[in-house]
């Protein structure tokens, strides 16, 4: 997961929980009425060739599947911020 604020790298780290099947990231930032419009991006990307993905121990009677496809989704959110902080 790769979280981009207005496409920069965030000033604050993210955090990410990864499961058997569900993997979970956040990013969590105040915002100011000065944030008004900007742009949360959080690009997930599975790619099974890359050398530097999560190790999983083999097990007993199951195998690795070796036809996953490269898969790639961004979600996007742009704040509304209507509200001043006083």
């Amino acid at each position: 997961m790769e979280w981009t604020i207005n496409g920069q790298k965030p000033d604050r780290p993210t955090h990410n929980t990864y499961g058997s099947r569900r993997v979970t990231s956040s990013l969590i930032k105040q915002l100011a009425s000065n944030d008004n419009g900007i742009t949360f991006t959080c690009k997930m990307s599975l790619n099974p060739n890359v050398t530097n993905n999560l190790h999983v121990p083999a097990q007993v009677g199951k195998t690795m599947a070796t036809n996953i496809p490269h898969y790639q989704y961004s979600w996007n959110y742009t704040a509304n911020v209507l509200c001043k902080l006083e």
